[in-house]
């Protein structure tokens, strides 16, 4: 059995560490606005005070056109500016906190690599240098020159920071990353090599790694940190006055988005709210989501415990047995009316993990599923805090349980499990192990 094991943090009135084999896992997570199933979900809980913020005695440009538009932009929204896409993490003050919505390249966090800041990083010159001054003038202008601070992380690994920065363009931070809701997931590449040619790649964060020749990274097949000298992806982030004249294209699709297929009559969602607890097909039913008359709901209790592929060997959810029996005979054993009621769904699988700490490994093809498992992601985002991922079965223990997310290895797959003092973690195991089952769906409301 291999195992990855995961450290979960508790920040909703649980401030723990779980240490499992050195690594760490944030883990306030919450639910969200959300598409439906194959969909990341914002984290709402106890959201930090986001850091950096503009600064208050840098001046605003010429407004130019218009007036205050922040009314206007939300966050969510991915709005273009300076020949790119950006993600709106932040509205403050007239100002918006945007960082592109795809990695732009790759390149390395400092050369040559050594002991180094962020303070005096070779990403740093480049951001604040070539890459601000690729910006026509008028684009310049509507840049907040940002106070950005450097010290210890909440999510970090006590590493010093170094000096706090004035900077116009700027990475974000590990504490940033998870208080902002752990922005649009994996970033795709942009007209930019992947690392080892895939269609995304881990990308830099400004945070020190465990030691000072280190620093932090998103999406990294399980690691959370990398020398500086390796080219990673590059997400440059940005305060933006509002006086200028955005369009906004609409929301970002932070996950995998989509929408349910399928479904009849009018919206009855006031029926059904999240967090309420239903009986459907002789179980019970915990809701995690509701949207458009439908309700996305997983198993309150682990019902049973199957192994995810047999016989063992390398697999994708696609081609799992586990998937096989959700969708022919557990379906089967909900009656006809039942059977109506459940909403056939696109399942989107291809990405990796969006959180730091999950693996850097492709899912396979998407899928159209009547039942299918919650992905590492999906639980993550969806349930407030860690405790609440902890699942009980029929005889009342705390059992592990699965999740539809590959794990470090092609023949794993990733799972939640408990330890000997009821404190959950994540780690990755192989699919011919016997473990609990979880189904979710998405029903349409009454």
């Amino acid at each position: 059995m291999k195992k990855h094991i995961i450290t979960l943090i508790l920040c909703i009135t649980l401030c723990g560490l779980f240490t499992a084999c050195g690594s760490l896992l944030e883990s306030t997570i919450g639910g969200g606005d959300t598409p439906p199933p194959e969909t990341q979900v914002a984290d709402t809980t106890s959201t930090p005070t986001p850091s950096p913020e503009p600064s208050p005695d840098n001046g605003d440009p010429d407004p130019g056109t218009g007036g205050d538009t922040s009314a206007a932009v939300n966050i969510g929204d991915v709005i273009p500016f300076g020949g790119h896409s950006w993600l709106v993490l932040d509205v403050q003050d007239g100002k918006a906190l945007i960082i592109s919505e795809y990695i732009l390249e790759n390149r390395p966090y400092h050369e040559p690599g050594g002991e180094i800041t962020w303070e005096d990083s070779t990403i740093r010159a480049y951001l604040n240098g070539e890459f601000y001054d690729g910006f026509d003038q008028s684009d310049r202008a509507w840049i907040v020159e940002t106070t950005v601070t450097n010290g210890p992380q909440t999510h970090g690994y006590g590493t010093p920071g170094g000096n706090d920065t004035l900077d116009k363009i700027f990475l974000l931070s590990a504490d940033e990353y998870v208080g902002y809701d752990y922005p649009s997931v994996i970033g795709y590449v942009d007209g930019v090599t992947g690392i080892g040619d895939y269609d995304y790649g881990a990308w830099w964060l400004r945070s020190p790694g465990g030691e000072a020749d280190r620093a932090r990274i998103v999406g990294g097949f399980g690691d959370d940190e990398v020398d500086v000298k390796y080219d990673r992806g590059v997400r440059p982030a940005l305060w933006l006055n509002l006086q200028y004249p955005i369009q906004v294209n609409g929301g970002t699709d932070p996950g995998n988005g989509g929408d349910p297929a399928g479904g009849n009559g009018g919206d009855t969602s006031a029926s059904a709210d999240i967090g309420d607890v239903i009986p459907f097909g002789g179980h019970s039913w915990l809701v995690l989501d509701v949207q458009d008359g439908k309700a996305l709901i997983i198993s309150e209790y682990i019902l049973e415990k199957r192994p995810y592929h047999e016989p063992g060997d390398e697999i994708t959810w696609e081609d799992s047995t586990l998937r096989a029996y959700l969708n022919g005979e557990f379906y089967e054993g909900f009656n006809q009316s039942e059977s109506e009621r459940i909403v056939e769904t696109k399942v989107l699988n291809y990405k990796p993990s969006s959180h730091m700490y999950g693996y850097y490994v492709a899912g396979g093809n998407d899928t159209l599923d009547k039942i299918f498992l919650l992905s590492f992601d999906e639980a993550l985002d969806y349930f407030p805090t860690a405790v609440e991922l902890i699942a009980y079965g029929s005889d009342g223990k705390a059992e592990s349980w699965w999740f539809r997310a590959p794990g470090g290895e092609a023949d794993n797959a990733m799972l939640l499990s408990v330890n000997n003092a009821n404190e959950p973690f994540s780690q990755s195991n192989n699919v011919e192990s016997n473990n609990g089952v979880r189904p979710a769906l998405w029903l349409e409301l009454p």
